[in-house]
């Protein structure tokens, strides 16, 4: 354990290393020099020297006096934590020094909040390293941070975020609005529910899935002879796009001739497919895991789809975006044999099976109601058929 005057010390060098990192990394972006991997770990000691010395404060923040932090302050505040966030690792990196690898996680986590600030509004664009490149591309930073390789300990985070507010859960509900084709949320700081993620990553997927669905007895009997959107559309089911657009948001309401399977809409695109792979990525390896919401409704959506027909069906009702049918329906065969299917899997499959049973069996009697009535008004036809025949052969005597 380092004594707090090495601390202090390390702290120092380490403010140093940073401000020169920013320095550079800002020459040679004036100069046009672009982005190499070996690059970006220069870029991420930069970023963290903006994050820890940001002025952008609240009004809020000015009323309840919050004071500036220095590198130190933000730093042992991811000492403190670094052993719990090492425990969340297969590898517990034991060629590593305690510092080093408190070192990485916190450039990592300042690179990170520094970019989410400044999608989120919270830094001043001007300042930020990240708009000094006249090739910023921020939806590939997006897609790069989102990836499961690269993921933060949210206790890093946390205490990161201790020191400096950071609208994290609104960037992960923006994140949200972009798959499902939404206008971008409004921005509410209250709205935070209780979760506790691992990661960002782990923020989006719960953030996707929606309230938990309340598991009741099916009471199913028989399974469903049909499966794909057009044999069901042939039986009198119709699909829409579901209000809520969440994941776990699948109803069915049956009417009179008709019956309505609700799905959440989705969109497919090259951005947008590496975000839903990585959560599935997520479910499959996580320990403990065994809801696998996000695997569960791509795995019904992989049950509906059968041809690019079927995604023709679903795409012209909002539920798919205007992606190559050919591309959607590769994409989702291509997770199939990846696909979790736990409680969320049986309670969406539920829904469906219920819904689309009762509309056969509502189709069923209504084919017999149909069948009694032509039955009888023929029956009739005949009997009064017979009774004008007889009363033409009295009147013809």
């Amino acid at each position: 354990m380092a004594s707090a005057d090495q601390t202090t010390a390390e702290c120092r060098e380490l403010a140093a290393i940073m401000k020169a990192s920013n320095e550079k990394v800002r020459a040679e972006a004036q100069l046009g020099k672009p982005l190499t991997q070996k690059s970006m770990e220069v870029v991420k000691k930069a970023a963290a020297h903006d994050f820890c010395n940001s002025t952008r404060h609240s009004v809020e923040d000015f009323y309840r006096k919050v004071p500036r932090h220095s590198v130190e302050d933000f730093y042992r505040k991811v000492r403190a934590v670094a052993g719990e966030a090492r425990s969340g690792y297969a590898d517990l990196f034991e060629y590593m020094s305690e510092k080093e690898f408190a070192d990485i996680v916190f450039f990592d986590g300042c690179y990170l909040l520094e970019f989410v600030a400044l999608m989120t509004g919270n830094c001043m664009p001007s300042s930020s390293i990240f708009m000094s490149f006249s090739t910023f591309r921020g939806s590939q930073i997006r897609k790069d941070i989102l990836l499961l390789e690269n993921q933060i300990p949210w206790v890093v985070l946390e205490a990161l975020m201790s020191l400096r507010r950071v609208w994290i859960h609104w960037f992960a509900r923006a994140i949200v609005s972009s798959l499902e084709m939404e206008s971008p949320p409004q921005f509410d700081e209250g709205a935070v529910s209780g979760y506790k993620p691992c990661h960002l990553l782990d923020l989006v997927r719960e953030s996707y899935l929606g309230p938990s669905i309340e598991s009741k007895p099916s009471g199913l009997t028989r399974f469903s002879l049909f499966s794909s959107a057009m044999e069901l559309t042939e039986i009198g089911v119709r699909f829409r796009a579901s209000d809520m657009s969440r994941f776990r948001d699948i109803t069915f309401r049956s009417g009179l001739l008709f019956g309505w399977l609700s799905l959440p809409p989705i969109q497919i695109d090259d951005a947008t497919q590496t975000v839903i792979s990585n959560m599935v990525a997520f479910e499959t390896c996580a320990v403990g895991v065994t809801d696998y919401g996000v695997g569960s409704y791509l795995s019904l959506l992989a049950l509906l789809l059968s041809s690019e027909e079927d995604v023709k069906e679903l795409r012209l009702k909002k539920i798919f975006s205007d992606v190559s049918d050919g591309q959607a329906l590769a994409f989702l065969k291509s997770l199939n044999p990846h696909l979790g299917k736990g409680t969320s899997f049986m309670q969406v499959l539920q829904t469906y099976l219920i819904g689309v049973n009762k509309k056969i069996d509502r189709l069923g009697n209504g084919l017999g109601f149909v069948l009694t009535l032509l039955t009888r008004v023929h029956g009739e036809y005949q009997m009064n058929h017979a009774k004008r025949s007889e009363i033409m052969e009295n009147t013809m005597e």
